[in-house]
This record gives structure tokens, sequence and C-alpha cells, in this order.
């Protein structure tokens, strides 16, 4: 069978055409035509986000990344819930299943559509798959098309929420439910406050700005505390900037709630920009 008559019966997988995800679970070739198809994907994308440079080189990303969740799948269906099918019989249907995602070669609006839309349809096409070719029930080829992606979700979203700040628990102090909430590129990395007035506390940032920053003022409000800052700090992108003289009193293992008001300087191109990173952190005096 020539290339372009497979990639016709390919299309029928997309329609959960039974007979034709058996036949080609079982067809030898199909294996090489799958890996061309994947190749061909790559390009897609290429092409579509208009930079034809990455012909090159998308195809080897792709195929390294389908192998990837291809080999999650066939491991959680195959070892963990009994499937049938071998990873060559999984790997023939699931990859020639992808030349739906060629539609990411229409310039510009193809890349987004395969992103949002075919990878959508394909998750289903996946379940199908499972069950159809690792003979899994129904419920079973469900759970194992969407664990994966449940985990990835969690994972996504806890990036998300620690960028901004929401989930920030680092702290030298180590105290659960030390938090830094509603801070810009400029956050708080670590602190520690103690009960003590006379206390030389550290405060630590990172410039997240991507460009050296010069800190003009640090200022705390909404609880006892001070810092004697000295203005003028440049800090590089990408850097810490630590400092021994805040101060806060109160008593030890009572909450503290502070806002953090941060003032500094950022030069890109000769333009020097004046800008304020401000939030809140939580946590217990020691």
């Amino acid at each position: 069978m020539d290339y372009l008559t497979h990639v016709k019966k390919s299309l029928k997988i997309l329609t959960f055409d039974g007979k034709v995800v058996e036949e080609i679970s079982n067809t030898p070739e199909a294996t090489k035509y799958g890996i061309l198809t994947l190749a061909l994907v790559g390009v897609a994308y290429a092409i579509g986000n208009l930079n034809i440079i990455n012909v090159l080189f998308m195809p080897f990303f792709f195929l390294i990344g389908f192998f990837v969740g291809y080999s999650i799948y066939h491991f959680l269906a195959k070892f963990i819930f009994g499937g049938k099918a071998t990873g060559e019989q999984y790997f023939r249907v699931l990859s020639n299943a992808s030349v739906a995602e060629w539609v990411a070669a229409i310039p510009i609006l193809g890349p987004i559509i395969s992103t949002f839309i075919v990878s959508l349809w394909l998750i289903i096409v996946n379940i199908y798959v499972l069950e159809k070719v690792h003979k899994l029930s129904w419920i079973k080829a469900i759970i194992v098309g969407l664990i994966p992606l449940i985990i990835l979700g969690i994972l996504i979203s806890g990036v998300v929420l620690w960028q901004l700040g929401v989930t920030d628990s680092r702290g030298t102090g180590g105290y659960v439910g030390v938090t830094a909430t509603g801070f810009g590129a400029i956050k708080p990395l670590s602190w520690t406050f103690t009960a003590s007035s006379t206390a030389n506390d550290e405060f630590m940032l990172i410039n997240g700005e991507g460009a050296k920053i010069g800190l003009n003022t640090i200022s705390f409000s909404g609880s006892d505390c001070n810092f004697d800052f000295t203005p003028n700090m440049l800090v590089r992108a990408g850097y810490v900037y630590s400092d021994s003289d805040a101060w806060c009193s109160g008593t030890v293992g009572k909450p503290y709630k502070i806002t953090v008001t941060i003032n500094y300087n950022k030069t890109v191109g000769g333009i020097t920009q004046q800008k304020t990173s401000m939030g809140t952190i939580t946590g217990k005096f020691e």
C-alpha cells in the first residue's frame, strides 16, 4: 500500500472506524508510515508558524514529545490496567491518527486550530483506540486517557499559581502558611521575622524583570515593622537581593500580615522606567 492510500485510510481512525483501527494496528508497514506522519506534523507546525528554519528541527522534537506521551499511555494501559496490545500495535494506530494535526500547516491559524481543537478530538480518539486495541473497558479507557492530562493540568496550575505568588510557601522560618501574594516581577523569595524589635531579620527578593534593576525603596506596613534599607542597590536579572536590616516586633507563634512596597527602576535600551511591585507576605513570628 502506498503512503497516500494509507493516509486516506488513517483518516477513518478519526471517525471511529473499528475495522480500520484493527487493520492498521496489525499492519507492519503502518509503523514506518506512522513515524513519517508524525515527522510531517512537525513540518506542518513549522510552516503554520511561518518559521521555515524550524522545518529541520520540529519533526525531531515532535517525535520525541509523541514518544514520551505515547509511552505513558501504553504503560498505564498495559501494565496497570491489563491492556492486551503490544507497544507497536498501539503506536501504529495512535501515530497515524496524528494525520489530523496536518491542519497546523495553515499559516497562523493552523497551529491554533491543531492545538486547541484537533488535540481535544485526538484525546477522544485515543480513548477509543485504548478500548479497541488494548481491549480495555470503556471506564478503564477513559481513566487511562484522562489521568496524564489531569496530572499535567494540576502541574501547570501549580506553576501558574506559584508565578502569581498565591502558593509561595517559601520562607526561612519554614512555617506552613507562609505566603507571598500580589507581587509583580520583583517578589519576596525568603524572609524570617523574629518576635523581637532588636533582631536583624533576613529579607530576600528575586529579580524577575529580565533586566538589571535599581532598588529605590522598600517599605513595610500593616505590622510593627521597619526596614533600614540602603537605596540605589543594583540587582542583575534573575539574581537575589538579601538584606538583614529588617525587623518586626510581635509574639512568638502569632501570625503576621505585612504589606511590602518595592519601588525600583528598570533601564532597557537607554530608557529608564520607574516601577512598583506591591503585595502581602504572611507567616508566624519565630
